[in-house]
């Protein structure tokens, strides 16, 4: 195992290549790894071992569901390797670098086809809205670590991939890219020119304020909200109340759409604003520190169990409860991957999803109003 990477590393791509001030604002700024951060990386533990070791291993992962995902990862893994009639060479959470700032471990990478053809596998544990494969900066950047880490330079095409098997949609848990070389130069091209800003700040002492630009990838920076993210939602929120003109009431229905379009507009970056503000000001007052208008309360919290379950599961039956555990389903995936698909769609409904308004740049293909029409009639 070589996990680890640089603070310019493919895992952060997203934030430092659009936003080039990110690096040296972040840096020295402690970011708690939260639990399911730690959780990822613990599955990536058992997927490697399992892919060395063989499945076998999985009997000692106490997390039965970590392990089933861990053992399809290495089914994953196998069915790509018979798929392309054999790798060249694969390695397995090696680390990968482009140069000496971009660097990192990727946990997959093998050749085929006399190494012209190329494979680059993330494993993402997380449950979020599933990563897509294509212009996605952290798998690119991974690829051309990769060419240049084993000096693959008869590569013609390279098969991105990403297996996020907590997060399946209707593309599945796998989803995957295909970059040929003429798609990766420009994007060669942008790391490069990113990476020299980034470098010339720091070599130049440069006031790093002056190279942020927010954006959606402000929700992953560790330096959020910065100033440049402050002076934004600040700029923004002037500019909407010249834009929106003199307006009494904010009732919506009292507003025009290109009003209401404008305040829409400033969500995310309003919502960032607070969302770190709060945490930061529950903390200082913890610790002394007023604010005019508000005061530290204790939040409602809910009983649970304490101590071992199954010695509790054992006393709650001596004091009369019959069957003192829930079962529940296994999930449709889960079900999926153990007997295969398409043998359970008599007894699976996929509801339609919820209506949602989001901007125009949104991946989502837009809703047809007749659609959204129907959707809400049958809800």
């Amino acid at each position: 195992m070589s996990r680890g990477h640089s603070e310019t590393g493919p895992s952060g791509a997203e934030i430092w290549l659009n936003c080039h001030g990110s690096v040296a604002l972040s840096r020295g700024i402690e970011k708690e790894a939260g639990e399911a951060a730690q959780e990822g990386t613990i599955a990536h533990d058992w997927c490697e071992r399992a892919l060395r070791e063989g499945v076998k291993v999985l009997k000692d992962c106490e997390d039965k569901e970590m392990a089933f995902h861990a053992e399809n990862y290495v089914k994953l893994v196998k069915s790509l390797e018979k798929k392309v009639g054999g790798f060249d060479r694969m390695w397995i959470e090696e680390k990968v670098s482009f140069n000496d700032m971009l660097w990192g471990s990727a946990d997959f990478v093998a050749t085929y086809k006399n190494e012209t053809r190329m494979i680059s596998l993330d494993y993402k544990y997380g449950k979020n809205i599933g990563k897509i494969a294509e212009e996605n900066p952290q798998l690119i950047a991974y690829v051309l670590c990769s060419m240049n880490q084993f000096e693959l330079d008869r590569i013609e095409k390279c098969v991105g991939i990403i297996y996020q098997p907590r997060a399946m949609d209707d593309e599945g848990d796998v989803r995957h890219h295909t970059y040929s070389k003429a798609d990766l130069t420009p994007w060669k091209k942008k790391f490069l020119k990113a990476l020299r800003i980034i470098k010339e700040i720091d070599k130049k002492n440069l006031d790093p304020n002056d190279y942020a630009v927010p954006g959606d990838w402000c929700k992953f920076c560790a330096a959020n909200p910065c100033a440049a993210m402050v002076k934004e939602a600040s700029e923004r929120s002037v500019a909407l109340l010249d834009e929106i003109g003199p307006v009494v009431d904010l009732s919506p229905d009292r507003l025009n759409p290109v009003q209401l379009s404008k305040i829409m507009s400033m969500k995310p970056f309003i919502m960032e604003v607070y969302k770190t503000i709060e945490p930061y000001m529950t903390t200082q007052a913890e610790q002394g520190v007023e604010y005019p208008g508000f005061k530290l309360i204790e939040g409602r919290s809910q009983r649970r169990w304490e101590g071992d379950i199954e010695e509790i599961g054992n006393e709650l039956m001596r004091r009369g409860v019959k069957d003192p555990y829930n079962k529940k389903l296994k999930g449709l995936g889960e079900v999926e991957k153990e007997i295969g698909k398409n043998k359970i769609t008599d007894l699976v409904v996929k509801p339609r999803g919820r209506v949602q308004l989001v901007p125009e740049e949104d991946a989502r293909p837009a809703l047809d109003v007749v659609d959204a029409v129907g959707l809400l009639d049958e809800i």
